[in-house]
């Protein structure tokens, strides 16, 4: 629980240097949280309402063109903002990938940190979904450490599901970003942020040391918790991929 924002006002600043301060420490102590031992199968629950409500819904803003170029999709619930101007977020949440045949992985436990979702004075959650459409962008997740705009390049996604691929010609960026707060998804950016794995999540989740690579594209999870298939099965009513896997290239 975030506490109310006088309460870690520092003495002896100003009200903006104040608010800035509060801001910060808020996100860090939220980095620094360990995960409980009943998140992991949570997040996977939530993830998968999430994709439901924003993918497979009547009011789903992406168009099919992006959905068949998506190798890998990861879904953030609840990243947690907070700003002055400038800000910072954390947030914890799921990746799967689909293979050359067009079936999902389960589900990998990955962090994102760093840059702000936008200019604002306080704090807000947002959920965030990011489309992995290249095979550079896809395999990235393999990796230790991601650098949105940096390793990957990253775009805001186009907002029009009747779009057709000439919104974006080639769709020649890694990673396509959507984000939803107070109930409205539209594209954003997340220029600078970082996303690793979630090395005890995963660990939690599965039983044993994994690491994304291994859940995503090796195939070292043979029999996914019962949420995890649940969204693996909603993954499956996605367009096929117009392309080859996520491994190739």
């Amino acid at each position: 629980m975030i506490p109310p924002m006088h309460t870690l006002l520092p003495a002896g600043r100003s009200e903006p240097g104040r608010l800035a301060a509060a801001a910060l420490a808020v996100v860090l102590a939220l980095a620094a949280a360990p995960a409980s031992a009943a998140e992991p199968a949570r997040k996977v629950r939530t993830a998968s309402r999430i994709f439901e409500e924003l993918l497979l819904g009547s009011e789903r803003v992406v168009p099919e063109p992006l959905l068949r170029q998506t190798r890998c999709l990861a879904v953030f619930p609840g990243v947690t903002e907070a700003a002055l101007g400038l800000g910072a977020s954390h947030g914890r949440g799921v990746a799967a990938c689909r293979g050359e045949g067009g079936e999902w992985s389960p589900p990998a436990f990955l962090t994102i940190s760093g840059g702000s979702l936008g200019l604002q004075i306080g704090f807000r959650r947002v959920d965030l979904l990011l489309f992995f459409v290249s095979p550079k962008g896809a395999r990235s997740l393999a990796e230790p450490k991601i650098s949105l705009g940096g390793s990957v390049s990253i775009a805001a996604g186009p907002v029009d599901r009747t779009a057709a691929v000439s919104a974006d010609p080639l769709y020649d960026r890694d990673v396509y970003l959507y984000s939803r707060a107070r109930g409205l998804f539209a594209g954003a950016s997340l220029e600078g942020s970082r996303i690793g794995a979630a090395r005890r999540a995963n660990e939690a989740y599965y039983g044993e040391r994994l690491w994304p690579e291994q859940i995503l594209f090796d195939g070292r999870v043979a029999a996914p918790p019962p949420e995890a298939r649940a969204l693996m099965d909603r993954l499956r009513e996605l367009p096929p991929l117009a392309g080859p896997g996520p491994a190739d290239g």
